[in-house]
């Protein structure tokens, strides 16, 4: 959704700055260049998207959780708007939802995955230090960016003992190999 709906705010407003968070698909990224739009990535949470699309002056921004927040709706999320407008898509591109899902799905990921854990630091590390060689980006969390359109992030819950982990690649085969190496340095089966 927030790929498609970056793709129409960008037909409204070529070359607009769309804001989303970190979590979500390589595919928002990839969409937005292709439009011609600039792509602002920024934290989890609706105070940091806000913040940024106002400095931006983003016509919409979007969360991988399904917030959807937009410029003429004085920055704020509404569930409403996001449903009329992927309606609206929808009804012009005379595709089912299905099938504009598809267009605007590039890659294979996971849903959100939460971890119970004790240290959320130490658990971190562990990931970071079993990946050296990849891309580290700390703008929430970590993001290891292993190129060819692979990625995790973890990040830490500020209220709970708890670790989100989103991953991200371009085969399903891919994504499995990624997310069970890196489920077991999380739950330390290995070191």
């Amino acid at each position: 959704m927030s790929a498609m709906m970056a793709d129409y705010f960008l037909t409204l407003h070529p070359g607009a700055n769309i804001v989303y968070d970190a979590r979500n698909s390589r595919s928002v990224l990839k969409t937005i260049e292709a439009a011609g739009g600039k792509a602002i990535r920024e934290r989890v949470g609706h105070a940091f998207l806000k913040q940024k699309m106002r400095e931006y002056d983003a016509p919409f921004g979007g969360e991988a959780s399904g917030h959807f927040y937009f410029r003429d709706n004085w920055f704020a999320d509404s569930g409403l708007i996001g449903a009329v407008i992927g309606l609206y898509v929808m009804t012009l591109s005379k595709k089912k939802l299905s099938e504009l899902r598809q267009q605007y799905t590039h890659f294979a990921a996971i849903p959100e995955m939460n971890f119970i854990v004790e240290d959320k630091n130490a658990v971190i590390e562990r990931i970071v230090a079993a990946y050296p060689n990849a891309t580290q980006d700390k703008l929430d969390g970590i993001t290891l960016d292993f190129g060819n359109n692979s990625w995790v992030n973890l990040r830490a819950s500020n209220t709970e003992p708890v670790l989100r982990l989103n991953a991200e690649a371009s085969s399903q085969a891919e994504l499995d190999a990624l997310v069970t190496k890196i489920t077991k340095i999380i739950t330390g089966e290995v070191a």
